[in-house]
């Protein structure tokens, strides 16, 4: 849906673009915080993962 909305940025298309990206911003906020939650569970439940990432 994105890469719809990057390759028809013409004329009037472009306006349409603006409000799909308002119209989308609380789901993408919505999705992203739930990815946060997401990600920091799965670094808790892999400690190892996290020390091998650490290592220099």
């Amino acid at each position: 849906m994105v890469m719809e909305i990057a390759l028809h940025r013409t004329g009037v298309q472009y306006a349409t673009d603006i409000e799909y990206m308002i119209a989308l911003r609380p789901i993408s906020r919505m999705l992203r915080s739930r990815m946060l939650k997401l990600s920091s569970s799965l670094r808790d439940a892999f400690p190892l993962a996290r020390k091998d990432v650490a290592k220099p």
